[in-house]
Protein backbone atom coordinates (compact mmCIF):
# COMPACT_ATOMS: atom_id res chain seq x y z
CA UNK A 1 0.00 0.00 0.00
CA UNK A 2 1.56 3.27 -0.97
CA UNK A 3 1.40 5.86 2.26
CA UNK A 4 0.19 9.23 1.05
CA UNK A 5 2.30 12.11 0.80
CA UNK A 6 0.07 14.59 2.16
CA UNK A 7 1.26 16.18 5.38
CA UNK A 8 -0.20 18.98 7.95
CA UNK A 9 2.91 21.01 9.71
CA UNK A 10 1.07 22.85 12.63
CA UNK A 11 2.74 25.97 13.73
CA UNK A 12 1.65 29.47 15.48
CA UNK A 13 3.34 31.62 13.42
CA UNK A 14 4.52 30.86 9.77
CA UNK A 15 7.85 33.01 8.58
CA UNK A 16 11.35 32.33 7.24
CA UNK A 17 12.59 34.30 10.87
CA UNK A 18 13.16 33.24 14.46
CA UNK A 19 13.73 29.74 15.83
CA UNK A 20 11.69 27.32 15.39
CA UNK A 21 9.81 29.33 12.94
CA UNK A 22 12.93 28.94 10.24
CA UNK A 23 13.11 25.06 11.12
CA UNK A 24 9.51 25.05 10.74
CA UNK A 25 10.05 27.14 7.27
CA UNK A 26 12.76 25.25 5.86
CA UNK A 27 11.30 21.85 6.28
CA UNK A 28 8.08 22.76 4.63
CA UNK A 29 10.48 23.46 1.56
CA UNK A 30 12.79 20.40 1.87
CA UNK A 31 9.29 18.85 1.43
CA UNK A 32 8.03 20.52 -1.32
CA UNK A 33 11.47 20.49 -3.01
CA UNK A 34 10.83 16.24 -2.79
CA UNK A 35 7.09 16.47 -4.06
CA UNK A 36 5.35 15.84 -0.93
CA UNK A 37 1.37 17.55 -0.34
CA UNK A 38 2.38 20.35 2.34
CA UNK A 39 -0.39 22.12 3.96
CA UNK A 40 1.02 24.57 6.59
CA UNK A 41 -1.50 25.65 9.44
CA UNK A 42 -0.82 28.85 11.23
CA UNK A 43 -1.81 31.34 13.30
CA UNK A 44 -0.69 33.94 11.16
CA UNK A 45 1.37 33.77 8.04
CA UNK A 46 4.25 36.36 8.54
CA UNK A 47 6.35 34.35 4.82
CA UNK A 48 7.36 35.37 1.91
CA UNK A 49 5.06 32.07 0.86
CA UNK A 50 1.63 34.04 0.36
CA UNK A 51 -0.30 31.36 -2.21
CA UNK A 52 -0.45 27.52 -1.90
CA UNK A 53 -1.44 25.27 1.25
CA UNK A 54 -1.28 28.12 3.98
CA UNK A 55 -3.97 27.60 6.86
CA UNK A 56 -4.66 30.57 9.06
CA UNK A 57 -6.61 29.96 11.84
CA UNK A 58 -5.93 33.90 13.25
CA UNK A 59 -4.93 34.94 16.72
CA UNK A 60 -6.85 36.84 19.10
CA UNK A 61 -5.29 39.48 20.92
CA UNK A 62 -4.18 41.39 22.75
CA UNK A 63 -0.70 39.33 24.48
CA UNK A 64 0.87 35.83 24.39
CA UNK A 65 -1.98 34.47 26.82
CA UNK A 66 -4.86 34.81 24.02
CA UNK A 67 -2.76 34.07 20.91
CA UNK A 68 -1.42 30.70 22.41
CA UNK A 69 -4.58 29.61 23.83
CA UNK A 70 -6.15 30.56 20.28
CA UNK A 71 -3.96 28.71 18.52
CA UNK A 72 -4.13 25.57 20.41
CA UNK A 73 -7.73 25.38 20.08
CA UNK A 74 -8.08 25.96 16.81
CA UNK A 75 -5.56 23.85 15.89
CA UNK A 76 -6.86 20.79 17.70
CA UNK A 77 -10.35 21.44 16.15
CA UNK A 78 -8.63 21.59 12.37
CA UNK A 79 -6.72 18.73 13.38
CA UNK A 80 -9.97 16.32 14.32
CA UNK A 81 -11.08 17.29 10.30
CA UNK A 82 -7.39 16.75 8.59
CA UNK A 83 -7.48 13.45 6.03
CA UNK A 84 -4.36 12.34 6.76
CA UNK A 85 -2.45 10.90 9.75
CA UNK A 86 1.03 12.43 8.62
CA UNK A 87 0.81 15.30 10.97
CA UNK A 88 3.83 17.62 12.98
CA UNK A 89 3.62 20.14 15.61
CA UNK A 90 6.67 22.78 15.86
CA UNK A 91 4.02 24.81 18.31
CA UNK A 92 2.05 24.11 21.42
CA UNK A 93 -0.68 21.67 19.71
CA UNK A 94 -1.74 18.30 21.21
CA UNK A 95 -2.65 15.00 19.35
CA UNK A 96 -0.36 15.55 16.07
CA UNK A 97 1.25 12.11 15.08
CA UNK A 98 4.57 13.79 15.92
CA UNK A 99 5.27 16.97 18.54
CA UNK A 100 8.90 18.66 18.34
CA UNK A 101 9.94 20.11 21.38
CA UNK A 102 12.15 22.59 21.45
CA UNK A 103 11.54 24.53 24.77
CA UNK A 104 10.70 21.62 26.92
CA UNK A 105 8.33 21.73 29.66
CA UNK A 106 7.05 25.17 30.97
CA UNK A 107 7.85 24.35 34.46
CA UNK A 108 11.13 23.38 33.73
CA UNK A 109 11.80 26.30 32.30
CA UNK A 110 10.49 28.27 35.43
CA UNK A 111 12.40 26.12 37.99
CA UNK A 112 16.00 26.87 36.37
CA UNK A 113 15.68 30.22 34.36
CA UNK A 114 15.27 31.56 37.30
CA UNK A 115 18.74 31.09 38.52
CA UNK A 116 19.95 33.62 36.34
CA UNK A 117 18.81 36.02 38.77
CA UNK A 118 21.78 36.97 41.08
CA UNK A 119 20.40 39.57 43.36
CA UNK A 120 17.86 38.09 45.94
CA UNK A 121 15.67 41.36 45.21
CA UNK A 122 15.80 41.02 41.22
CA UNK A 123 15.04 37.20 42.06
CA UNK A 124 12.07 37.98 44.14
CA UNK A 125 10.64 40.52 41.74
CA UNK A 126 10.56 38.00 39.06
CA UNK A 127 9.09 35.32 40.83
CA UNK A 128 6.22 38.09 42.08
CA UNK A 129 6.00 39.04 38.41
CA UNK A 130 5.65 35.56 36.76
CA UNK A 131 2.99 34.81 39.90
CA UNK A 132 0.92 36.98 38.21
CA UNK A 133 1.42 36.43 34.60
CA UNK A 134 -1.31 34.11 33.31
CA UNK A 135 0.49 32.42 30.41
CA UNK A 136 2.47 30.93 32.81
CA UNK A 137 -0.29 28.66 34.51
CA UNK A 138 -1.50 28.30 30.33
CA UNK A 139 1.68 26.88 29.13
CA UNK A 140 1.57 23.86 31.79
CA UNK A 141 -1.88 23.09 31.32
CA UNK A 142 -1.44 22.80 27.50
CA UNK A 143 2.09 20.98 27.90
CA UNK A 144 0.54 18.22 30.33
CA UNK A 145 -2.36 17.80 27.24
CA UNK A 146 0.57 17.45 24.92
CA UNK A 147 2.83 15.37 26.81
CA UNK A 148 0.07 13.38 27.60
CA UNK A 149 -1.87 12.64 24.39
CA UNK A 150 -2.43 9.10 23.05
CA UNK A 151 -2.39 10.15 19.38
CA UNK A 152 1.07 11.37 19.47
CA UNK A 153 3.58 8.80 18.69
CA UNK A 154 6.93 10.20 19.02
CA UNK A 155 8.62 13.48 20.84
CA UNK A 156 11.04 15.00 18.93
CA UNK A 157 13.81 16.28 21.63
CA UNK A 158 15.67 18.87 20.50
CA UNK A 159 18.83 17.82 22.97
CA UNK A 160 19.11 15.10 25.86
CA UNK A 161 18.62 18.19 27.93
CA UNK A 162 15.18 18.55 27.02
CA UNK A 163 14.35 14.90 26.83
CA UNK A 164 15.44 14.28 30.00
CA UNK A 165 13.61 17.49 31.58
CA UNK A 166 10.07 15.82 30.00
CA UNK A 167 10.60 12.33 30.37
CA UNK A 168 10.89 13.25 34.18
CA UNK A 169 8.44 16.16 34.38
CA UNK A 170 5.41 13.75 32.25
CA UNK A 171 6.58 10.38 33.08
CA UNK A 172 6.91 9.23 29.46
CA UNK A 173 7.98 6.27 28.38
CA UNK A 174 11.66 6.70 26.89
CA UNK A 175 11.09 5.24 23.59
CA UNK A 176 8.45 7.81 22.50
CA UNK A 177 11.24 10.30 22.84
CA UNK A 178 13.57 11.07 20.16
CA UNK A 179 16.88 13.43 20.36
CA UNK A 180 17.26 15.02 17.01
CA UNK A 181 19.82 18.12 17.73
CA UNK A 182 18.99 21.20 15.40
CA UNK A 183 20.87 21.58 12.59
CA UNK A 184 23.63 24.17 11.13
CA UNK A 185 24.04 25.86 7.37
CA UNK A 186 27.65 25.04 6.95
CA UNK A 187 27.42 26.93 3.75
CA UNK A 188 26.86 30.01 5.93
CA UNK A 189 29.11 28.79 8.90
CA UNK A 190 32.19 27.95 8.24
CA UNK A 191 36.19 28.34 8.31
CA UNK A 192 36.45 30.11 4.79
CA UNK A 193 33.70 32.47 5.76
CA UNK A 194 36.07 32.65 9.06
CA UNK A 195 39.56 33.62 7.16
CA UNK A 196 37.19 36.01 4.94
CA UNK A 197 36.04 37.85 8.05
CA UNK A 198 38.61 37.92 11.10
CA UNK A 199 40.88 40.45 9.97
CA UNK A 200 37.76 42.74 10.06
CA UNK A 201 35.91 41.64 12.96
CA UNK A 202 39.30 41.97 15.10
CA UNK A 203 40.04 45.59 13.54
CA UNK A 204 36.40 46.85 14.23
CA UNK A 205 37.27 46.09 18.30
CA UNK A 206 41.23 47.02 17.51
CA UNK A 207 42.43 43.69 18.23
CA UNK A 208 45.41 42.57 16.96
CA UNK A 209 46.15 38.85 15.93
CA UNK A 210 47.88 38.44 19.43
CA UNK A 211 45.43 39.26 21.31
CA UNK A 212 42.61 36.54 22.63
CA UNK A 213 38.64 36.95 22.05
CA UNK A 214 36.17 35.77 23.42
CA UNK A 215 32.88 35.95 22.65
CA UNK A 216 29.42 35.93 23.44
CA UNK A 217 26.00 35.95 22.23
CA UNK A 218 22.35 36.08 23.68
CA UNK A 219 19.12 38.79 23.35
CA UNK A 220 18.40 37.60 27.39
CA UNK A 221 21.91 38.69 29.09
CA UNK A 222 20.28 37.39 32.50
CA UNK A 223 19.34 33.96 31.88
CA UNK A 224 22.47 33.30 29.48
CA UNK A 225 24.93 34.12 32.33
CA UNK A 226 27.00 37.11 31.60
CA UNK A 227 27.16 38.91 34.78
CA UNK A 228 29.59 35.31 35.61
CA UNK A 229 31.57 35.78 32.34
CA UNK A 230 32.36 39.46 33.31
CA UNK A 231 33.65 38.44 36.38
CA UNK A 232 35.77 35.80 34.74
CA UNK A 233 36.79 37.92 32.54
CA UNK A 234 38.81 39.73 35.52
CA UNK A 235 40.33 37.07 36.07
CA UNK A 236 41.91 36.68 32.93
CA UNK A 237 45.12 37.66 31.94
CA UNK A 238 45.42 41.16 30.17
CA UNK A 239 45.29 40.41 26.65
CA UNK A 240 41.81 38.72 27.06
CA UNK A 241 39.25 40.81 25.04
CA UNK A 242 35.10 40.15 25.45
CA UNK A 243 32.95 40.74 22.20
CA UNK A 244 29.22 40.73 23.34
CA UNK A 245 26.56 40.94 20.69
CA UNK A 246 22.87 40.81 21.14
CA UNK A 247 21.02 41.67 24.52
CA UNK A 248 17.87 44.06 24.88
CA UNK A 249 19.62 46.20 27.69
CA UNK A 250 23.36 46.39 28.47
CA UNK A 251 22.99 49.55 30.51
CA UNK A 252 23.48 47.32 33.97
CA UNK A 253 26.55 45.01 32.17
CA UNK A 254 28.22 47.79 31.00
CA UNK A 255 28.20 49.46 34.67
CA UNK A 256 29.37 46.28 35.78
CA UNK A 257 31.97 46.45 33.40
CA UNK A 258 33.09 49.78 35.36
CA UNK A 259 33.06 48.79 38.24
CA UNK A 260 35.69 45.64 37.32
CA UNK A 261 37.86 47.79 35.52
CA UNK A 262 36.98 46.13 32.29
CA UNK A 263 36.23 49.01 29.80
CA UNK A 264 38.56 48.64 27.56
CA UNK A 265 38.64 44.68 27.54
CA UNK A 266 34.90 44.24 26.33
CA UNK A 267 32.99 45.95 23.55
CA UNK A 268 29.28 45.67 23.52
CA UNK A 269 28.86 45.24 19.87
CA UNK A 270 24.90 45.45 19.85
CA UNK A 271 22.51 43.52 17.48
CA UNK A 272 24.60 41.75 14.39
CA UNK A 273 22.74 40.69 11.30
CA UNK A 274 26.15 39.11 9.65
CA UNK A 275 26.83 36.33 12.41
CA UNK A 276 29.42 35.01 10.78
CA UNK A 277 31.48 38.03 11.01
CA UNK A 278 31.15 38.46 14.44
CA UNK A 279 32.04 34.39 14.89
CA UNK A 280 35.33 35.21 12.58
CA UNK A 281 36.76 37.18 15.06
CA UNK A 282 36.58 34.51 18.15
CA UNK A 283 39.29 32.72 19.62
CA UNK A 284 36.37 30.67 21.95
CA UNK A 285 32.70 30.95 22.45
CA UNK A 286 31.65 31.33 26.05
CA UNK A 287 27.89 30.48 26.90
CA UNK A 288 27.88 29.96 30.53
CA UNK A 289 23.70 29.50 30.25
CA UNK A 290 21.32 29.03 33.54
CA UNK A 291 19.19 27.63 30.74
CA UNK A 292 19.07 26.66 27.06
CA UNK A 293 17.29 24.24 25.69
CA UNK A 294 19.79 23.95 22.59
CA UNK A 295 21.74 27.15 21.90
CA UNK A 296 22.36 27.41 18.07
CA UNK A 297 25.28 30.19 19.00
CA UNK A 298 27.29 26.73 19.90
CA UNK A 299 26.62 24.73 17.02
CA UNK A 300 27.50 27.58 14.61
CA UNK A 301 30.49 28.68 15.90
CA UNK A 302 31.66 25.21 16.40
CA UNK A 303 30.77 25.04 12.16
CA UNK A 304 33.02 28.41 12.25
CA UNK A 305 36.12 26.41 13.63
CA UNK A 306 35.34 28.44 16.77
CA UNK A 307 35.87 26.54 20.39
CA UNK A 308 33.26 26.59 22.87
CA UNK A 309 32.58 26.69 26.31
CA UNK A 310 29.20 25.81 27.39
CA UNK A 311 27.26 24.94 30.76
CA UNK A 312 25.78 21.69 32.00
CA UNK A 313 21.89 23.29 31.57
CA UNK A 314 23.17 24.02 27.51
CA UNK A 315 21.45 21.66 25.31
CA UNK A 316 24.21 22.14 22.92
CA UNK A 317 26.56 20.15 25.08
CA UNK A 318 25.31 16.92 23.67
CA UNK A 319 27.84 18.58 20.34
CA UNK A 320 30.46 19.33 22.65
CA UNK A 321 33.23 17.01 23.12
CA UNK A 322 35.39 17.91 26.38
CA UNK A 323 38.76 18.80 25.60
CA UNK A 324 38.31 18.54 21.98
CA UNK A 325 36.10 21.21 20.20
CA UNK A 326 35.28 22.84 23.60
CA UNK A 327 34.57 22.03 27.26
CA UNK A 328 31.28 21.76 29.68
CA UNK A 329 31.68 23.70 32.43
CA UNK A 330 32.35 21.67 35.76
CA UNK A 331 29.96 25.02 37.80
CA UNK A 332 29.03 28.20 36.58
CA UNK A 333 31.53 30.34 39.51
CA UNK A 334 33.69 32.92 37.60
CA UNK A 335 36.67 30.80 38.43
CA UNK A 336 35.51 27.74 36.77
CA UNK A 337 34.87 29.89 33.54
CA UNK A 338 37.85 31.92 33.69
CA UNK A 339 40.06 28.86 34.16
CA UNK A 340 38.17 26.86 31.51
CA UNK A 341 37.97 29.74 28.62
CA UNK A 342 41.93 30.00 28.95
CA UNK A 343 42.51 26.50 28.24
CA UNK A 344 39.72 26.22 25.10
CA UNK A 345 41.72 28.73 23.21
CA UNK A 346 44.21 26.32 22.97
CA UNK A 347 42.34 23.99 20.82
CA UNK A 348 42.99 23.83 17.60
CA UNK A 349 40.29 22.12 14.64
CA UNK A 350 37.45 22.42 16.49
CA UNK A 351 35.14 22.17 13.28
CA UNK A 352 37.21 18.93 12.25
CA UNK A 353 36.39 17.36 15.88
CA UNK A 354 32.84 18.32 15.51
CA UNK A 355 31.01 15.10 14.53
CA UNK A 356 27.83 15.62 15.66
CA UNK A 357 26.95 18.94 13.87
CA UNK A 358 23.79 18.28 11.51
CA UNK A 359 22.95 19.44 8.22
CA UNK A 360 18.94 20.38 7.34
CA UNK A 361 18.89 17.07 5.29
CA UNK A 362 19.92 15.00 7.91
CA UNK A 363 17.86 16.30 10.57
CA UNK A 364 14.78 16.68 8.13
CA UNK A 365 15.13 13.02 6.87
CA UNK A 366 15.00 11.62 10.42
CA UNK A 367 11.79 13.76 10.46
CA UNK A 368 10.30 12.04 7.64
CA UNK A 369 11.66 8.71 9.24
CA UNK A 370 9.61 8.99 12.25
CA UNK A 371 6.99 10.52 10.60
CA UNK A 372 6.22 7.57 8.25
CA UNK A 373 7.23 4.87 10.61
Amino acid sequence: MTKSKKIYLFIRTFSEYGGVERICYRFYNFLRNRGYDVYVVCGENKSNIKEGQIIQTGLWRPGRFLKTLSFFLKAKHILRNVDTEYTFAFGKVADCKIFRTGGGSHKGYLRTSIRGYQKKSQKYLKQIKRLFSPVNYLNPWIDKRIFNSDKTKYFIAISSFVAEEIIKEYHLDQSKVKIINNSVDIEKYNPDIKAKYRHSMREHVNLSESDILVGFCSTNFERKGLDNLLEAMSLLPADFYLAVAGGRSSEKYEALVEHLQLKNRVHFIGKIDNMPWFYSGLDVLAHPSYHDTFANVVSEALAMDVPVVVSKLTGAKDIVTDGENGFILPDLSPEAIAEVVKTAVQLQDARGKSSHLLTDEDVFNQYLELLYS
